[in-house]
């Protein structure tokens, strides 16, 4: 039982089915973090309901974008 619970279970959501909007962006400069920042790291979220509705789980998603001085690359997964 722990085993499948602990697995997350990936699929599509119609966006009919959201009930909000993203919550936040958080920023990890590659640059300047070091090995042991990057072990642990929390990002902040929070949501903000936008209308009533029966709520049987959480999905997220999260769109990586490197940027550098001379281009960028962003990418969505989800």
């Amino acid at each position: 039982m722990d085993e499948v619970f602990a697995q997350p279970v990936v699929g599509l959501f119609p966006p009919t089915q959201l009930v909000c909007q993203s919550s936040s962006q958080h920023m990890l400069d590659f640059y300047t973090i070091t090995q042991q920042e990057l072990k642990e790291f929390e990002i902040p979220i929070s949501w903000v309901v936008e209308r009533t509705s029966l709520v049987h789980g959480i999905a997220t998603w999260f769109v990586p974008s490197f940027l550098s001085l001379r281009a960028s690359l962003s990418f969505s997964l989800g």
